[in-house]
């Protein structure tokens, strides 16, 4: 059985706006330290709250909670489609190239790798991510998506996906972005990331920009 299956569903709280109250099991806890609590199901829920901007200014929106949950997913869903056809559209419309043909779905079906959608806890689906096996020590991230609506909720996923990447044995994850794409290498910088030389199939490419991220591993015991 594969190791993401292993590790259960994981919900992740993060400060949005607010929607129905989440259930009891869901608590605060500070996300930096990525405490985990067992929540019903045997899931694990990791909290925190960020600054979301209305109307153009900041606000601390800590009394105002949404549960994300996250969840490995089949890709070829009705969900997931949709978001990945809409990551690809708005590729097309920033960079000229939807990266479709860069992401196969069978890529991340097969051992040490997954396909997670997250979704609010009345079932909305609000983005989307994957990983998949590089070489040993090396997992590479894919069409890591959040709904324009959600602000935060692409960190969540991020996040979430660096951690399976540890469950699963990974010391490393790299990823790929367009150079046109200065949004999103902000967004990976922001998160830690340091450019690295092309590899793989994005070497003999152009107008590609890759990142990498050394893991820390997991606590022992």
């Amino acid at each position: 059985m594969r190791s993401m299956r292993s590790m259960h569903s994981m919900h992740s709280m993060h400060s949005m706006r607010a929607l129905p109250a989440a259930p009891q099991a869901a608590c605060r806890m500070p996300w930096e330290g990525l405490d985990r609590k067992q929540a019903r199901g045997g899931g694990t829920i990791l909290a925190h709250s960020f600054s979301n901007k209305i109307n153009g200014r900041a606000s601390e929106m800590n009394d105002m909670s949404v549960v994300v949950v996250m969840r490995e997913e089949n890709p070829r869903t009705f969900d997931a489609r949709a978001m990945l056809d809409e990551l690809s559209a708005t590729l097309a419309l920033y960079t000229g190239d939807g990266a479709q043909s860069r992401f196969r779905i069978e890529d991340v079906q097969s051992s040490r790798s997954v396909f997670v959608v997250a979704r609010t806890i009345d079932g909305h689906a609000i983005g989307c991510g994957a990983l998949r096996r590089h070489s040993f020590g090396i997992a590479e991230l894919k069409r890591i998506y959040r709904r324009p609506e959600w602000p935060g909720a692409g960190s969540v996923i991020l996040r979430f996906l660096e951690g399976v990447a540890v469950s699963m044995g990974y010391r490393r994850v790299i990823l790929e972005t367009r150079q046109a794409n200065s949004r999103a290498a902000a967004f990976y910088q922001r998160h830690g990331y340091e450019t690295v030389e092309p590899f793989g199939e994005y070497i003999s490419m152009e107008g590609v920009r890759c990142f990498g991220k050394a893991l820390a591993p997991a606590p022992s015991g």
